[in-house]
């Protein structure tokens, strides 16, 4: 008696070699999971900055008020607090791109698929 083949077992078998839906689902999840870490790490990062500057002009007796007159103080907290900062919220924005690409790409080669 023979039996018919399962719908996931024959779309499996119509996979290309280099390409697998599930191992997709779990890359752009993996990434997206990624992006949130690498957001949440330069956030605390422009903290730390922001942190050591403020230790630092409290045990020089600093105001913030006073260093804030000198435009190379300026430049300097604007590079160490912003810069991280920035670069986390742009590669946070380029991977979630990505995932969401990613998961565009699958969703449309699933939906070609069942068209066939």
């Amino acid at each position: 008696m023979e039996t018919t083949p399962d719908l996931s077992e024959t779309v499996e078998n119509n996979e290309p070699v280099l390409y697998s839906s599930r191992t997709l689902a779990l890359i752009t999840t993996l990434l997206s999971v990624f992006s949130w870490v690498v957001l949440v790490a330069f956030i605390a990062d422009a903290v730390a900055q922001a942190v050591n500057v403020q230790i630092t002009l409290t045990q020089q007796s600093l105001s913030l008020a006073e260093v804030l007159r000198q435009p190379s103080a300026v430049s300097f907290l604007i590079t160490n607090i912003s810069t991280p900062l920035f670069t986390g919220i742009g590669l946070f924005l380029v991977m979630q791109g990505g995932a969401l690409g990613l998961n565009v790409l699958r969703e449309m080669d699933l939906m070609n698929r069942n068209a066939l």
